[in-house]
């Protein structure tokens, strides 16, 4: 996952699309995610683990969240302007309409990439 999120920054900034300002080598990334993780993915009734989960630590909304911008975010050049938790409101099944998760909502700057980044 780092490769491709990192390439996907190098991408955007040599090319200042999607918001990110080549010349100067900043932008704004805003990311929602729901905590606590878990690194599986639901098809029709049956639950698949993923193929490449992120390495996020702890159990609690916040232990995760700590970790998903120290050890994550922060590696890959972004640093947290902000952060907030939200509901996240997703459809139910046979037990409930609908079901309530933690979802927390980051703003996110880049950092500037060297140019030996942007090179390759």
């Amino acid at each position: 996952y780092q490769r491709r999120v990192r390439a996907a920054v190098v991408s955007t900034q040599s090319t200042g699309s999607s918001g990110i300002n080549a010349e100067y080598g900043g932008g704004t990334l805003m990311l929602a995610l729901v905590l606590p993780y878990h690194g599986s993915v639901e098809e029709g009734q049956v639950w698949h683990a993923q193929r490449d989960p992120l390495p996020i630590k702890g159990e609690s909304f916040e232990e995760q969240l700590s970790s998903l911008v120290v050890d994550i975010l922060e590696p890959l050049g972004f640093e947290l302007n902000l952060a907030t938790k939200v509901p996240y409101l997703c459809t139910g099944d046979l037990h409930a309409r609908y079901y309530s998760l933690s979802d927390c909502l980051l703003s996110l700057n880049v950092k500037p990439l060297c140019s030996s980044e942007l090179e390759g």
